[in-house]
C-alpha cells in the first residue's frame, strides 16, 4: 500500500466518523425542534451544551477532513470533493464515493433544520418581546390614565394629591 492509498483509507475512515458526528448533531437539532415547538425552556437548556459540543466536534472534524483531502492531492493543496473524486476516477460503488454523498446529504439536512429552528426561535422571540412590551406599557408608571380633572395624566406626579395638606408636595 503506497502513501496515496493510505491517505485515501484514512480519509474514508474519517468520513465514516464525521458522518456519525453529523448524525448526532442532526438528532440534537431534531430534539431542539421539538423543544421549540413545545416552548420547553428546560429541554432547550439541557440541549444547548450538547449542541455546542457537537458543533465544536464537527468543526474540528471538518478541519481534519481538509487536511486529509490535501494529503490525497498530488500537490498537497486542499481539494473539493468533486475535484478529488474526479481526479481519483473512482466508480460510483466505491465506499469513498458513497460516504461523500451521504456526508453531503446529512450536511444539507443539518443546515436546513438549523435554519428552521433559528427562524422558529426568532419568531417566538419576537412574539414574546411584543407581549412583554404590551404588559410593560400597562404596568408602567408612564401608562396613560386619567387624572382627577378627567384629562389624560401625563406623569406619575399628577396622581399625588396636592393642596393644603402639609404632607403634600
Amino acid at each position: 500500500m503506497n502513501i496515496h492509498d493510505e491517505a485515501l483509507t484514512a480519509l474514508t475512515r474519517h468520513l465514516a466518523s464525521e458522518i456519525d458526528c453529523l448524525k448526532q448533531l442532526l438528532e440534537i437539532l431534531d430534539l431542539e425542534s421539538v423543544a421549540l415547538r413545545r416552548l420547553s425552556l428546560k429541554d432547550l437548556d439541557t440541549l444547548a451544551p450538547r449542541k455546542e459540543k457537537a458543533v465544536s466536534r464537527q468543526s474540528i472534524m471538518a478541519r481534519r477532513r481538509a487536511e486529509l483531502m490535501a494529503a490525497c492531492s498530488p500537490s498537497n493543496e486542499p481539494l473539493t470533493f468533486t475535484a478529488l473524486l474526479s481526479a481519483l476516477e473512482l466508480d460510483s460503488n466505491s465506499l469513498l464515493v458513497e460516504y461523500v454523498h451521504e456526508l453531503r446529504r446529512i450536511v444539507a439536512d443539518v443546515v436546513n433544520i438549523n435554519h428552521r429552528n433559528k427562524a422558529f426561535a426568532q419568531s417566538g422571540n419576537s412574539l414574546v418581546s411584543g407581549m412583554v412590551k404590551i404588559v410593560d406599557t400597562f404596568r408602567s408608571p408612564k401608562a396613560r390614565t386619567y387624572a382627577r380633572n378627567g384629562h389624560l395624566r401625563s406623569n406619575l406626579l399628577e396622581a399625588i394629591p396636592r393642596g393644603l395638606n402639609p404632607c403634600s408636595a
